[in-house]
């Protein structure tokens, strides 16, 4: 997919704006699942917390490696990667960073480009920051990108891959309640 799970459809997906921001999910959650995922509209109304937010953390196999699951929030013919597909992505791109990276003023416009080796931009990731595990707190918009991959780690944890401005992206373990964009790529 072009753009994030949940975002705008119809607006350029390599502009900077809210609208390509997404829905959050926290690991293993479904679309609308209740206290677990978060519409791009609530999430950008709302920066507090958010009421009946479940911090259970999903059971391993929600998402898998292997196989889509039914709890895989993606379309049709797309699946939630896995934490080697992010790090491939990561390690075979030029990354560039738009915007301030701070949490100050208009949050919407950093964004993460990953351009070919012909530098043409090929990837852009908002760096639409996350929902805390423990209440659904907006943390880091406009400071850090996170993206879930479907890799589990622990029975309470699993493999996300992390965006900050003075950081190089990788691959980070998150507690499962924490609720992060998710970019579908194709089975």
């Amino acid at each position: 997919m072009c753009q994030n799970l949940g975002a705008t459809e119809g607006i350029n997906p390599f502009s900077p704006e809210a609208g390509n921001h997404g829905a959050k999910y926290q690991w293993g959650a479904q679309t609308l699942e209740s206290g677990r995922y978060i519409s791009q509209a609530d999430d950008q109304s709302n920066s507090g917390s958010i009421s009946g937010w479940n911090s259970t953390p999903k059971p391993d196999g929600s998402w898998s490696d292997t196989d889509k699951t039914g709890n895989d929030p993606c379309d049709k013919g797309y699946r939630v990667p896995t934490s080697a597909q992010w790090e491939a992505v990561m390690n075979n791109n030029n990354v560039e960073r738009i915007g301030s990276w701070t949490n100050v003023g208009d949050t919407y416009s950093s964004v993460l480009y990953l351009k070919n080796v012909s530098n043409v931009i090929t990837l852009m990731l908002p760096v639409s920051g996350y929902r805390s595990s423990l209440n659904g707190l907006i943390i880091f918009r406009g400071v850090k990108a996170i993206y879930w991959s479907s890799s589990e780690y622990q029975s309470d944890k699993a493999f996300n891959i992390t965006v900050e401005r003075l950081i190089n992206a990788g691959n980070d373990i998150s507690d499962r309640g924490f609720a992060f964009p998710i970019r579908c790529i194709a089975e």
